[in-house]
């Protein structure tokens, strides 16, 4: 197999591949087997981080989560005009990245993203909107393809009582969890989401629409059967 634009870099932050010269004209990867053994490390440490969000023992949590972010800050550089630093999951995100660009893009572990994600969560559960919507607007550009980050800002977003942006999150989120096989996981939370906003937007009908196509995902949602019959409550009493 012939690589082109080859750059060999001895971070294991990185994700490791190879791909077909047909494919990729402008990417950065390297040829050993898909091996993360940092990238590994990373993830274990958000991994862990997780569990303590899930204790509500956010300053343990955060300690975890930037010290990863400190260990992919200290071996890459910014964006620059020839070089982007992205997160992806499969290699289908990120051949349709590169096909949205001619920078040569590098990409990183997952956990990296991951990591800023978590923080946003910590200061939303801290009702600390502002700063938590600029952490989960850093963990966007780092990966942009992830539908998680845009039910975050769907959800904070209603929070603030701004119910169009919501409904623009939400379906930005489901947009990309049909889009990509690896963002389905989010797609009946999207659905469900886009459901909730409607029923504050009044159009009932439609979220009764969306919330049913949630149930076809995850038929046993409570949430979904609640919103259902909170709707049919809000048309008897009308």
């Amino acid at each position: 197999m012939k690589i082109i634009n080859t750059t060999l870099i001895s971070l294991t932050l990185l994700f490791h591949f190879t791909l077909n010269a047909d494919s990729i004209v402008h990417g950065t990867f390297i040829n050993i087997k898909q091996e993360r053994s940092l990238g590994s490390e990373t993830g274990i440490l958000v991994d862990s981080a997780k569990k303590l969000i899930d204790q509500h023992k956010y300053v343990e949590a955060n300690i975890l989560l930037d010290e990863v972010i400190l260990k992919f800050e200290k071996i890459i550089k910014m964006d620059n005009k020839e070089t982007l630093y992205r997160c992806f999951l499969n290699k289908e995100e990120f051949i349709e990245y590169q096909n949205q660009t001619k920078k040569k893009i590098i990409w990183l572990d997952e956990s990296y993203s991951r990591a800023y994600y978590f923080k946003a969560y910590i200061h939303v559960d801290k009702k600390e909107l502002e700063i938590a919507k600029k952490l989960l607007l850093i963990a966007n550009k780092l990966a942009p393809f992830a539908a998680n980050i845009f039910t975050e800002l769907a959800f904070i977003s209603s929070r603030e009582g701004n119910k169009p942006n919501a409904f623009m999150y939400y379906k930005k989120a489901l947009e990309l969890s049909n889009q990509f096989d690896s963002q389905k996981v989010w797609k009946a939370m999207a659905l469900r989401g886009i459901g909730s906003t409607l029923i504050d937007l009044k159009d009932l009908n439609k979220a009764e629409e969306y919330f049913n196509e949630s149930l076809k995902i995850d038929p046993h949602n409570k949430i979904a059967l609640n919103e259902l019959a909170y709707i049919d409550d809000l048309r008897k009493a009308n």
